[in-house]
């Protein structure tokens, strides 16, 4: 028998990303791993980008999705 595996979902804006990092936080800077101040920097440099409609603004319009994707979405 097949197990379901539910998955969370990624947030929808870079605005509800810094949320979840502000909520997970202790879990990143538990040992020192990264620093106060880097967490602190992600969640402004992310709320900055103040995107948290771009998702309903986007819906109907595939180019500009994947322009976004194309500008913004890194590969490490």
């Amino acid at each position: 028998m097949k197990e379901e595996v539910e998955y969370q979902s990624l947030p929808l804006s870079c605005f509800e990303a810094a949320q979840c990092l502000r909520k997970s936080r202790e879990f990143y800077q538990c040992g020192n791993v990264f620093p106060r101040r880097v967490i602190d920097g992600t969640i402004e440099k992310l709320e900055s980008y103040n995107d948290m409609e771009l998702w309903k603004q986007l819906a109907d319009k595939p180019e500009k999705i994947e322009e976004s994707l194309w500008e913004y979405l890194h590969y490490g």
